[in-house]
């Protein structure tokens, strides 16, 4: 939508508003409930988006108070039915997203137009986009993020529950993925987008990597596609940190747990590390250094420890993450995490705006065929549909439990910031390989698990111990 017809959307959602005044507000008294957004684009004959937009704006002129966590509408109090029409916009607010995304990429559209979509709720709002694939840090008051287990130095603490709405439910969430963003019993990310990704058709993207379906035998070989994609910013898990390292597990280099110990074939994974090495350097991991070293000096949780010392990485539901599909395409799985910047003062219409891109009609956009995502089953079930229909390729049903469904809970103080200084040294820098080789197979998990709790706060572990306590009540599916 061009800039010159925004000022005429805002009016025309105005005057809806204005006839809920003269249609269901007068019929009120203060206090009283109002009908459910569907029952009020009956009764006024317009569409329940424009309805759900023309009750933000008597919202925010303080004539109608949202209670949040889905208790629904209530009046506040006595109005006029003439009211005097707005003829301009209100002050400009702004809000800066950061996007780790290249500014001309399809992707990069997308969220733009939902964005643009939102203004038409609150055209007050002036985004300040930042596509900045590298530095990630950078104050803003929103971020598409990844790794789902954020630094809570950086991002605030969110309430699932105001973000949940009448028509957003937590079942329409993939079971339990709230819980990727969950740090110590707080909550610093919601998923927006998580299913498998589909790429097909990728012949040329194959030909300039020197690559074949056929030829993908070797954990190199994943490594290396997975960087292509990370190229093309078309894949959240390209570079093979976050998601091809699994293959390593599956063409022969494993790692096990057992009587505390972690076993491993240091020669196997010595072998692979080196045959990386050349890709991690080059221009299409611009970040890698950066951020896992950041991370895992951090001590939180991060995908790749959790893939090379997790028991998930051998479970069924992983099977289709890098699998390469039988027509010269590629399947792969992708999530997005929404997070809040600390210092945001424009909390309600950031809660607002997340709350409008996990609607329907914002995935809608976000959910084209090139790179397919969705946060519903039913557009994940049509997304498997079309591809086989229209590609005449068939894809392993997804497991809806989820990233980290079953992930042993232990797993948050099994790794200290010790056991990560480890990681980094070597996936990292690839620097003094040998010795961290050494040091990982002699670690000691319940010597580690007592390390890192005895260097936390007293505080942090009571936060800990009751998520434990929380989580350990949630019955498993």
């Amino acid at each position: 939508m061009s800039v010159r017809m925004r000022p005429k959307s805002y009016f025309r959602i105005h005057a809806i508003s204005t006839k809920i005044r003269e249609l269901v507000l007068c019929s009120l008294s203060p206090g009283d409930r109002l009908p459910s957004e569907r029952e009020i684009a009956d009764l006024v004959d317009e569409t329940h988006n424009r309805v759900h937009r023309a009750l933000r704006i008597l919202i925010e002129e303080g004539i109608v108070y949202s209670s949040g966590c889905r208790r629904g509408l209530f009046l506040l109090s006595q109005h006029k039915a003439q009211n005097k029409f707005r003829t301009s916009t209100p002050k400009k607010i702004p809000i800066t997203f950061l996007l780790p995304l290249e500014a001309k990429s399809r992707q990069a559209q997308s969220w733009q137009r939902v964005c643009e979509n939102f203004r038409l709720l609150f055209p007050q709002i002036e985004f300040n986009y930042l596509f900045d694939p590298v530095n990630r840090n950078r104050e803003a008051d929103l971020y598409l993020t990844w790794p789902p287990l954020l630094d809570c130095s950086i991002y605030r603490p969110l309430d699932a529950d105001q973000i949940l709405s009448e028509e957003l439910k937590p079942g329409d969430l993939l079971t339990r993925i709230l819980e990727t963003g969950v740090q110590y019993g707080k909550q610093y990310a919601i998923p927006v987008l998580h299913s498998p990704a589909v790429f097909w058709g990728h012949r040329n993207l194959l030909t300039r990597s020197g690559l074949k379906i056929s030829d993908f035998k070797e954990p190199v070989d994943f490594f290396r596609w997975g960087t292509q994609l990370d190229s093309i910013n078309q894949c959240a898990m390209g570079f093979s940190f976050y998601g091809f390292i699994y293959h390593a597990s599956q063409w022969g280099v494993e790692i096990k747990k057992k009587d505390g110990h972690f076993l491993m074939n240091k020669e196997k994974i010595a072998a692979f590390l080196t045959a990386i090495e050349p890709y991690v350097k080059s221009r299409h991991l611009p970040f890698a250094s950066y951020n896992f070293d950041k991370y895992f000096h951090r001590g939180q949780l991060a995908l790749l420890a959790g893939y090379l010392h997790a028991l998930p990485i051998n479970e069924q539901r992983f099977r289709l993450l890098g699998q390469p599909l039988l027509e010269d395409g590629f399947a792969c799985q992708t999530a997005f995490m929404l997070a809040v910047g600390k210092r945001t003062k424009q909390m309600e219409l950031i809660t607002e705006l997340i709350r409008f891109i996990l609607s329907r009609s914002s995935q809608n956009i976000l959910f084209y065929p090139e790179t397919c995502f969705s946060v519903r089953k039913d557009l994940y079930s049509q997304q498997l549909e079309k591809i086989k229909r229209d590609e005449g390729v068939s894809i392993p049903h997804y497991d809806f439990r989820g990233f980290f469904s079953l992930l042993d809970i232990d797993f948050y103080c099994l790794c200290g910031d010790w056991l990560y200084a480890e990681c980094a040294n070597y996936l990292c820098g690839l620097t003094r390989l040998e010795l961290a080789l050494e040091r990982m197979s002699s670690i000691n998990i319940s010597e580690m698990r007592k390390k890192w709790l005895n260097s936390v706060s007293p505080q942090l572990f009571q936060r800990y111990a009751a998520y434990v306590k929380a989580s350990s009540r949630k019955p498993k599916h």
